[in-house]
């Protein structure tokens, strides 16, 4: 079977991670093409080895925003229609908003089978013009793809939808006796992740307890120098290891992870922290119990309460017991995050999809 994916770009970030998990699986058994809007630098660069990429890379054209715009989504559409007859996939599988919706346009008169995949939370999109269009367009597509219960029930008006789980790709046999006394922060260092209230938090615990710990942060972003002052001025010590492609080690190492985003989709570090024996400990976004359920397989802290998140930590910093409770049942939760469990639901959707002839 020829299988088309879009997206916009393959930087590093989640959606990227979950692309290359299912390119590595889907190679086995299918024709692979990979289309980007825009070229950077590839998240995983093996990943040409396992599908043909392009890239449809449009530049600005004009010194005027508003032209840019309209110049681009004629030029875009028409760009994506010509790969479309191209390529003549059997099943398009698109990622994200943008990429989503101009597929969708892109496609009108065409009739291949597509598959839209949402992963970011639906709440997330502050554009009124973008949700009006998603309203509007949606609803064409062969099938749409989400990840949370309430990303489900927020896209009523498609018809033909689906809960798809991120794949866990984790293979290599696990060393979980090998824990040391550290907490891990891992992701991007930007304002929707808000990494300033984990250092604040850490602060507001007893210096006697904080220092018998070791503090990571794993990522790059705008803020890495703000955050690294903050740190400075609020006498911390943490590493700030730099983004890892591999967070294997440090997982393995952790005892606890620690997740304060403003908004998530489903995060890949919860899942995979689980998976590594890590207790979690996270902010009440909108979703979260798709992967949390509070004091019982992972404990959650009031969005932007430092003070909440500080009281947490500290009581899996000092009871051993208690964190190894929530890491059993943490683990029990993200078996269904496995790579064959989530490959078979997608074969599953395939067969819907050509079979049934939607």
């Amino acid at each position: 079977m020829k299988i088309l994916i879009v997206s916009d770009y393959f930087n590093k970030g989640g959606v990227s991670y979950v692309i290359y998990q299912l390119v590595k699986e889907w190679s086995k058994n299918h024709e692979l093409s990979l289309l980007f809007f825009e070229k950077t630098s590839l998240a995983y660069d093996d990943i040409c080895s396992n599908a043909y990429v392009e890239f449809i890379n449009i530049k600005a054209l004009t010194p005027m925003r508003f032209l840019n715009k309209l110049i681009n989504k004629i030029i875009y559409k028409r760009a994506i229609k010509k790969k479309l007859k191209q390529y003549k996939p059997d099943i398009m599988i698109s990622f994200k908003t943008k990429p989503n919706l101009f597929t969708l346009l892109a496609n009108k008169n065409i009739g291949i089978k597509h598959i839209i995949c949402e992963h970011g939370f639906h709440l997330g999109e502050k554009s009124k013009k973008t949700n009006r269009l998603r309203r509007k367009l949606y609803p064409l597509a062969t099938y749409l793809s989400v990840l949370t219960r309430e990303d489900f029930k927020y896209y009523s008006f498609v018809k033909n939808k689906i809960i798809m789980p991120n794949p866990l790709g984790v293979k290599k046999p696990i060393h979980t006796n090998d824990k040391e006394n550290i907490i891990l922060y891992a992701g991007r260092l930007e304002e929707e992740k808000a990494v300033d209230v984990f250092i604040k938090a850490l602060s507001c615990i007893q210096k006697d307890v904080l220092n018998k710990w070791k503090i990571i942060i794993a990522g790059e972003g705008s803020l890495k120098k703000n955050l690294m002052e903050l740190a400075k001025n609020l006498n911390l010590h943490i590493d700030f290891v730099g983004y890892i492609e591999d967070l294997s080690f440090y997982y393995e190492k952790a005892k606890i992870l620690c997740l304060c985003s403003k908004q998530e989709g489903l995060p890949i570090v919860l899942i995979e922290a689980a998976f590594y024996e890590c207790a979690r400990i996270s902010s009440d976004y909108m979703g979260v119990s798709e992967l949390i359920d509070d004091k019982n397989n992972g404990l959650l802290f009031k969005m932007d309460d430092f003070n909440d998140m500080a009281l947490k930590i500290s009581l899996l910093m000092q009871d051993e017991n208690l964190r190894q409770e929530i890491v059993k049942k943490a683990k029990e939760k993200v078996e269904s995050y496995k790579v064959e469990s989530v490959m078979k639901k997608w074969d599953e959707l395939f067969i819907e999809v050509l079979d049934k002839g939607l």
